[in-house]
């Protein structure tokens, strides 16, 4: 398997990952590799990308070149462009598992979603899915799936349910000290 991970780049909160695909020369099945950018890593970079602890949200985009002759785009639907698992599984099963990615949008060849880095550090399994003719020479039907991971270093925002609990919490405690001031000093 190989690994693409994510952190800031170029603009903002941005990292530009480009995706290769292509025909291997012996088994004519599909293959995919990537190479990424951003501004703490200099230069294009493969392998994985780690994004470091504290880094705010990040938009990932996720740039396709298919030279398989087999016409692969992503899929349109974030339910099918996109499986995220916190667990071992890899491809993941199908779903968006622990709320870090959140779709922002996607054409026939990029894919924008967000990462929120928040909470503690924790792996990201994710699949890649697209869509393309049949590789009848390589044995395989559509969708096409790639699969590498990301790297969350945490610590970015919190998710918004913590700010609400937070604040939930925080209004709690001022009516109980207000209704303890009252019974103390009024009473």
């Amino acid at each position: 398997m190989h690994k693409a991970k994510t952190g800031t780049s170029m603009t903002g909160n941005r990292i530009k990952v480009e995706i290769h695909a292509c025909l291997d020369r012996k088994t004519h099945k599909v293959q995919f590799n990537d190479e990424w950018e951003a501004d703490w890593a200099n230069g294009k970079q493969k392998g994985e990308i780690k994004v470091p602890q504290g880094t705010p949200p990040s938009e990932i985009h996720f740039h396709l070149r298919d030279d398989t002759g087999l016409h692969l785009n992503f899929m349109r639907a974030f339910a099918d462009v996109i499986y995220v698992s916190t667990g071992t599984a890899c491809p993941p099963p199908r779903g968006n598992e622990g709320g870090q990615i959140t779709f922002v949008s996607s054409t026939q060849n990029l894919l924008k979603v967000s990462n929120a880095n928040s909470g503690g550090a924790c792996d990201l399994k994710y699949a890649l899915r697209f869509n393309g003719r049949d590789n009848i020479a390589g044995g395989e039907n559509q969708p096409y799936v790639y699969d590498p991971d990301l790297k969350n270093g945490g610590g970015g925002v919190p998710p918004r349910n913590t700010n609400v609990l937070a604040l939930l919490l925080g209004a709690g405690a001022v009516a109980l000290l207000g209704y303890f001031a009252y019974k103390t000093f009024i009473e």
